[in-house]
C-alpha cells in the first residue's frame, strides 16, 4: 500500500510539473479561475415537506433545473412524493406506489427517477419508476434476485444512464449487487468479492463507478468489527475491495459517498457511533482518514456532497440536532459544524442536495410522537466565492 501511494503522489507531483513548466514557456499568463474562500451563509427557517404521518423515513431531495424542489420518503410502508415550485409551498403527498427505503435521482434529462424495496409474493425486489411529462411510470424490477432484496441507492453518469446498488441475501449471506439501465432493462450481477451491507454509490465525471459499504471483518486474533469497504467499476472491470476505515476494535457504520470534478472520490462514515470519519482517494491511494467531529453524544447518518465539483458537505444528526461542515475538495479542512435551526423534536434520517442557483438544501426526518413525524428542509445559499483573474493579450 506505501509503495502504491508513493506512486499515486509522484503520478500527481509529475502532473504539476508539466503544468508549470508550459505556463513558464508562455508569455502571457493562461486564464484560470481560483477559489478564494468560502463563507459562512445562514440557514433558511426549516420548512415543513409533510407533518403528522405515520413512520415517516428515509426522504431524499433533489432540485431540478427550474429551481423546483422534489423529496420522496416511505410513511407505513408507502413511497410518497411531494414537490415545491420555487416561491410557492410543498404539494399534498402523493402515493407513488408500496414500498420502503426510496432513493431518488435527477437524470440528464431532468426526470425524476426513484428506486425502492418492496414485496410482492413473499420476496423483496427492488424497483424503479421514473416520471416524465409530470406522471409516473409503472414499477420495473431492477434486482430479480431469489434473495431479499433492500437499501438501494442510485446516482447518474454524465452519459445519462443509471445506476444502482443494493444489498441483498441471494446467496445466504448478505452480498452487494450492481444494476444498470441499458435501454429499458437492468442488469443485475453481484459486485465481486463485496460481502456487506448498507451500500452508496456514486459516478464520477469520467465515468468511473464507486460503490462501498461496510461489513464484519474477522481475523484470528480479533472477533469482528465493520470496516468501510470500497470497490470501482471502470471499463466494466471491478476492483477489488479496498478496506478505507481499517481501525481494530471499533466499528465503523453508515458510510456515503461524493465524487469531485477531478474524479477522486469522497466518503464519509461513523466510528464508534461519535465520531465522523472522512477520507477521499482512486484507484489503490487513499489518504489517511482524518476526523471531522467527534461528540460525547450519538452520531448518526452522515451524509456528504460535493457543490460545483469542488466545496464538500458533510451533514449528520446527534439525536436532537442536525450539524453540516464544509471544506476545499483540494484542501480538506473542515469548518466547525454549523447548527441546523431545527425545532425540538427526535430527528433522524438526514439527507444533502445542492441547489440550481448555487448552495445546498439538508432534509430531515423529526418525531414529535409516536405516530407523528414530518419531513422538513432548510437551505443554505452557496458559500462559495469565485475569483478569475482574466490574462492581458500581449500584442508584438
Amino acid at each position: 500500500m506505501a509503495k502504491k501511494r508513493i506512486c499515486w503522489l509522484l503520478k500527481r507531483w509529475s502532473s504539476l510539473l508539466a503544468i508549470l513548466w508550459l505556463a513558464a514557456t508562455v508569455s502571457a499568463p493562461r486564464p484560470q479561475t481560483v477559489v478564494a474562500s468560502t463563507t459562512t451563509q445562514p440557514w433558511s427557517t426549516p420548512a415543513a415537506v409533510a407533518e403528522q404521518m405515520p413512520h415517516a423515513a428515509r426522504p431524499a431531495l433533489a432540485y431540478t433545473s427550474d429551481g423546483s424542489a422534489h423529496a420522496v420518503w416511505e410513511s407505513n410502508g408507502a413511497v410518497l412524493y411531494a414537490a415545491r415550485r420555487a416561491g410557492e409551498a410543498w404539494t399534498q403527498p402523493q402515493r407513488l406506489a408500496a414500498g420502503v427505503a426510496p432513493t431518488l435521482a435527477i437524470d440528464t434529462k431532468g426526470e425524476l427517477n426513484v428506486v425502492f424495496s418492496n414485496q410482492f409474493m413473499g420476496d423483496f425486489e427492488i424497483y424503479h419508476i421514473y416520471q416524465h411529462a409530470g406522471q409516473w411510470s409503472l414499477p420495473v424490477n431492477v434486482s430479480r434476485t431469489t434473495g431479499y432484496s433492500a437499501q438501494p441507492t442510485l446516482t447518474v453518469t454524465p452519459d445519462g444512464a443509471l445506476h444502482a446498488a443494493w444489498m441483498d441475501n441471494a446467496p445466504g449471506y448478505w452480498i452487494i449487487y450492481y444494476g444498470s439501465l441499458v435501454g429499458k432493462f437492468w442488469s443485475s450481477q453481484p459486485v465481486p468479492n463485496a460481502r456487506g451491507q448498507a451500500p452508496t454509490i456514486a459516478a464520477a465525471p469520467n465515468g468511473t463507478i464507486y460503490v462501498a459499504w461496510q461489513d464484519r471483518i474477522v481475523t484470528d486474533s480479533e472477533p469482528g468489527t465493520f470496516e468501510i469497504l470500497l470497490s470501482e467499476l471502470v471499463d466494466r472491470k471491478w476492483s477489488l475491495p479496498v478496506n478505507i476505515s481499517d481501525v481494530l476494535q471499533i466499528d465503523s457504520l453508515g458510510p456515503h459517498l461524493a465524487t469531485t470534478a477531478d474524479g477522486l472520490a469522497h466518503l464519509t462514515w461513523v466510528d464508534q457511533g461519535r465520531r465522523v470519519r472522512y477520507c477521499y482517494g482512486e484507484d489503490d491511494y487513499w489518504a489517511l482518514p482524518q476526523t471531522v467531529w467527534q461528540t460525547a453524544g450519538r452520531v448518526r447518518g452522515p451524509r456528504i456532497l460535493a457543490e460545483q465539483g469542488t466545496l464538500l458537505h458533510i451533514a449528520w444528526d446527534e439525536g436532537q440536532i442536525l450539524r453540516v461542515t464544509t471544506a476545499l475538495a483540494s484542501a480538506p479542512d473542515w469548518s466547525k459544524g454549523d447548527l441546523i435551526p431545527a425545532t425540538s423534536g427526535s430527528l433522524k434520517d438526514v439527507t444533502l442536495t445542492w441547489l440550481p442557483q448555487g448552495g445546498v438544501a439538508v432534509g430531515w426526518v423529526q418525531a414529535s410522537g409516536p405516530n407523528d413525524y414530518g419531513i422538513y428542509e432548510s437551505r443554505q445559499a452557496s458559500a462559495f466565492t469565485w475569483r478569475a483573474w482574466l490574462p492581458r493579450l500581449l500584442v508584438r
